[in-house]
């Protein structure tokens, strides 16, 4: 998902915030900065090694998206898209962007539709 990331980090740069939080102790700072550097991400990483934030937030799996609000309130949890249908399975093409639609309803003022969805991803312990 680093694509679709970096692409809404810098579609909507300055507007919303992006955050990536590696969940846990299984990454070195040394494999975090590698990954910044190969896939070119154009937001900030952070290690959650205690998952403290993760916990907070009730993330369940990775990757697993939260939209919040100025007050921290969370306006839309869940899925990036529909293109994981099944844990270790894509499909050819996406068809429902849900982080896009939510965070184009909350940056025009408007209510967010579909506030939750389940995501697909590894299981955060």
């Amino acid at each position: 998902y680093s694509k679709i990331l970096n692409l809404l980090a810098r579609r909507y740069y300055g507007i919303v915030d992006f955050y990536g939080i590696f969940p846990g102790k299984y990454n070195t700072m040394d494999e975090m900065k590698s990954y910044r550097d190969d896939y070119r991400i154009a937001f900030q990483l952070f290690a959650d090694p205690e998952k403290n934030l993760v916990h907070s937030l009730g993330a369940t799996v990775a990757p697993q998206a939260f939209l919040l609000d100025e007050s921290g309130k969370t306006l839309y949890s869940g899925r990036i898209d529909d293109w994981m249908y099944a844990p270790g399975k894509s499909g050819v093409r996406t068809t429902k962007n849900d982080l896009l639609v939510a965070i184009e309803a909350a940056v025009a003022g408007r209510k967010i539709e579909t506030a939750s969805t389940t995501p697909i991803g590894c299981i955060i312990e």
